[in-house]
């Protein structure tokens, strides 16, 4: 099956049989408890088992997990063998959906999540994929990291750092994550001084962390910080003659807005944005560049702004028509002093994450001109080759590809560019 990596959160769950086509049958592959040799329904008499309602299947414990976004899963847990490439597994419990929202896009059925096991209670606890790995041996290390593109897939090393860092002598830059108890997401401090380039901008006063997430797909700031960005382009005279469309009252320059009729090389002009994380001797300065908070997008929008007409728009060799600004904003705290995530924008085509949880450290690598496929290119004899078809493949009693390098363990990565957007809550964008 294929699904969604989401470190912004810490169960698996697939849709079931029961679902049929409410849960995109036949193009969705679906999870068939009946037909899994393995498979052990959790019960109501399980002392495990926190919620639970006669009308759930084979009256088992009853699943429920939602997101900021509305959307959400719905059916029963079951216990089973949840394997990557067939030699790496661990038996979890898991959600097996009767019903959800919005319906899987394919080739996407699922989720899993990658956050702290003390989130995985919906309401019963369930332990995550990779906290069972971990309990299992099969991973050594408490580390994970995320190698992300926004065109072709990506690499999920678990058991430590992405072998591209050291492989191509990157810059690996640790900020210590914000201790809390019990530990949830995965937040760092951020710092009130934030520069869009040479202007000095300021954080809403109860912002203190950030969340690293890769189950969002943009970039999360304040509302008053977007404003004051919006402020700071609009005051530059010289920037509003070089960029068409972008000062004014028709301005794009809107959070998650799409301009059309633009060339990058253009908008390669904007503002860095520069963001502080950390405290005392252990921060960074996350440099944001128009490169990256410019997403490209090869589809056309009917809110999007037009700055040439449409059918003289000619797409790029890779399917690029236009750019979105990839910045969503919210009104914080959103939730104990959480007001910035770090989503996908961040990521993709930049920055490559490593979660050092047995050092609780955020860890972040500029990938600068080199790709995550080339990690699994390596000539190492013990590293098989693997495709890059764009997709993190999980096996539930079956078998995938899997490619291994010492301890570590690495499979394909896809993140989707989802067209859900909210304006509330944590799952704003979900990829």
């Amino acid at each position: 099956m294929t699904v969604d990596l989401d470190t912004g959160s810490s169960v698996l769950a697939v849709p079931g049989g029961e679902c049929g086509e409410k849960c995109g049958a036949p193009k969705i592959p679906l999870y068939a408890t009946n037909q899994s040799k393995s498979a052990h329904p959790v019960q109501c008499s399980d002392e495990r088992c926190h919620m639970c309602h006669n009308e759930t299947f084979s009256g088992g414990c009853q699943f429920q997990t939602l997101y900021g976004d509305g959307s959400y899963f719905r059916g029963y847990l079951v216990e089973d063998t949840v394997s990557v490439g067939g030699k790496y597994a661990a038996k979890v419990a898991f959600g097996v959906a009767t019903s959800l929202s919005p319906a899987p896009v394919y080739p996407i059925a699922g989720l899993i999540g990658f956050a702290y096991k003390e989130m995985a209670c919906q309401p019963t606890c369930t332990l995550p994929l990779f906290d069972g790995l971990l309990r299992d041996g099969v991973v050594e290390h408490d580390v994970f990291s995320v190698c992300m593109e926004r065109h072709s897939g990506g690499v999920l090393t678990l058991g430590g750092e992405d072998p591209i860092i050291k492989e191509k002598k990157l810059d690996l830059n640790w900020v210590d994550m914000n201790s809390t108890t019990p530990k949830t997401f995965y937040t760092v401090p951020v710092q009130s001084e934030v520069l869009f380039g040479n202007d000095k901008l300021m954080m809403e006063k109860d912002v203190e962390y950030g969340i690293v997430d890769t189950g969002t797909t943009l970039l999360l700031i304040p509302a008053g910080l977007f404003k004051q960005m919006k402020d700071s382009v609009h005051s530059d005279r010289h920037l509003c003659k070089k960029i068409p469309g972008l000062c004014g009252e028709k301005s794009w320059f809107e959070p998650f807005q799409c301009v059309y009729g633009i060339d990058l090389k253009t908008l390669s002009h904007l503002p860095t944005l520069s963001i502080t994380i950390g405290r005392k001797k252990s921060t960074w300065t996350m440099e944001i560049p128009p490169e990256v908070y410019m997403l490209p997008v090869s589809h056309f929008q009917s809110s999007g702004v037009y700055m040439k007409p449409r059918s003289s728009i000619e797409p790029l060799s890779d399917g690029t028509v236009g750019y979105c600004i990839g910045i969503a904003t919210t009104n914080p705290p959103m939730w104990q002093g959480i007001g910035v995530i770090f989503g996908d924008t961040i990521m993709a085509n930049k920055y490559i994450t490593v979660y050092d949880r047995e050092n609780q450290r955020m860890g972040f690598a500029d990938m600068k001109q080199y790709s995550c496929a080339e990690t699994v290119k390596s000539d190492n004899p013990k590293a098989s080759k693997l495709s890059t078809k764009g997709y993190v493949w999980f096996g539930i009693s079956a078998v995938f590809v899997l490619s291994i390098l010492s301890a570590i363990t690495y499979f394909v990565v896809k993140k989707c560019m989802s067209h859900r957007q909210s304006t509330q809550g944590y799952r704003e964008i979900t990829g």
